[in-house]
């Protein structure tokens, strides 16, 4: 059905599973240094990792520079951090150009500003050679999925496009009922989505991220500030993306939940408050006005 696939370790993390889908061919797709962790604990090279995420410590980066692996920038910011590391060239996570997204807009780089990004990155020797969709499909038909796809790639240049040598549609798969869809249904929304990427230019590869949650209860659920960004679209509102240990797959929840900063409770309002975690450095409680 793809070009190439990158499990996600966050999914499960049992190191027996993620070396299987290793040896099946997969590469591994990493967001939290210990992620990193795990791909090293089963011998995965380097070259077989892809890395996104809102929180991207330089160390880490370094690594990544040094071994080859596939890094897909969360921000500008992130693009600059990379390029004087020494990367050569990388991919952009691609936020909605607008707030329809169960995400949100916290993840990303707005769809508008991938085209003047690429153009000004190439000038300082940092190619954008890949596109990264962060979008859940898991309510939709495959058909919805694709069209949700081309509406966000919609607002970026097609010359962006063209230089594109992979569009990753991320792990966001049609799921109805909890049962996946059958391989044929989303084959053929696939090919369609290709054919259409084509008639705009795109000759690179469609990748993704397919993996299933493994869900259990947990004592509690703690979480350090990974990164603070102005919100792409309101003013003077910022979004907090909050970075957590590897695995927090339990959605959706209703947990208690407090505010402690220098190690006091600042905020001693514990009633029971309505969020989803998705995993490292991604949950649906981070947008704060």
């Amino acid at each position: 059905l793809l070009d190439g696939c990158y499990y996600p370790i966050k999914s499960c993390p049992l190191e027996a599973v993620v070396r299987a889908a290793m040896e099946a061919g997969c590469g591994l797709d990493l967001c939290s240094p210990g992620d990193a962790n795990i791909a090293k604990a089963i011998g995965c090279p380097g070259s077989r990792w892809s890395f996104t995420s809102a929180h991207a410590p330089q160390g880490l980066l370094r690594e990544f520079v040094r071994m080859g692996s596939v890094f897909d920038a969360d921000s500008e910011e992130q693009m600059r951090e990379w390029r004087a590391l020494g990367g050569t060239e990388c991919g952009l996570r691609v936020a909605p150009a607008d707030d329809d997204s169960p995400y949100g807009v916290k993840f990303g780089v707005p769809a508008r500003d991938v085209g003047r990004l690429a153009l000004r990155s190439r000038d300082d020797g940092l190619v954008v050679v890949g596109l990264h969709m962060h979008e859940s499909s898991a309510l939709r038909t495959p058909a919805e999925m694709v069209a949700r796809i081309e509406s966000i790639l919609a607002a970026i240049d097609d010359a962006a496009l063209r230089e594109c040598r992979y569009v990753n549609i991320g792990g966001g798969w049609p799921i109805r009922e909890g049962w996946p869809v059958g391989s044929e249904e989303i084959g053929a929304a696939l090919d369609l989505l290709r054919r259409r990427l084509a008639a705009r230019g795109f000759a690179g590869m469609l990748v993704g991220e397919p993996g299933e949650w493994v869900v259990g209860p947990a004592g509690y659920w703690a979480a350090t500030v990974s990164a603070v960004k102005q919100h792409p679209h309101k003013a003077g509102r910022r979004l907090v993306v909050l970075d957590t240990a590897t695995p927090v797959p339990c959605r959706p929840s209703t947990a208690p939940f407090v505010l402690v900063r220098d190690g006091m409770v600042v905020d001693t309002d514990v009633a029971e408050r309505p969020h989803d975690v998705f995993g490292s450095a991604n949950t649906g409680s981070d947008a704060i006005g």
